[in-house]
């Protein structure tokens, strides 16, 4: 038997909520991902713009205290304040 995204279950799939307090994720056991590689891994229900699927997948680390890069296209970035708790904030669009 092979799997496919119609049979596979991720284990401990936490989706953002912005009314409530986030877990504490810690990496390794968790990762961030986009949106776009959630919709074409098919965690999540959607549809890509033009393509099929997009052709890199971002896996960003989490730690509760935040993180320590700077990158200037991502919204977890360090010099980012945000009233949201560290893992609801978006990063790579």
């Amino acid at each position: 038997m092979s799997a496919t995204a119609e049979n596979v279950v991720p284990l401990q799939f936490y989706r953002p909520n912005y009314h409530i307090k986030t877990p504490d994720m810690r990496s390794p056991e968790y990762v961030q991902l986009s949106t776009a590689a959630a919709i074409t891994l098919g965690l999540i229900p959607g549809n890509m713009h033009r393509t099929g699927c997009t052709h890199c997948l971002n896996l960003l680390v989490t730690y509760p205290e935040g993180c320590r890069a700077n990158c200037t296209y991502c919204g977890l970035a360090r010099h980012r304040e945000a009233d949201r708790d560290y893992a609801d904030r978006n990063f790579i669009r």
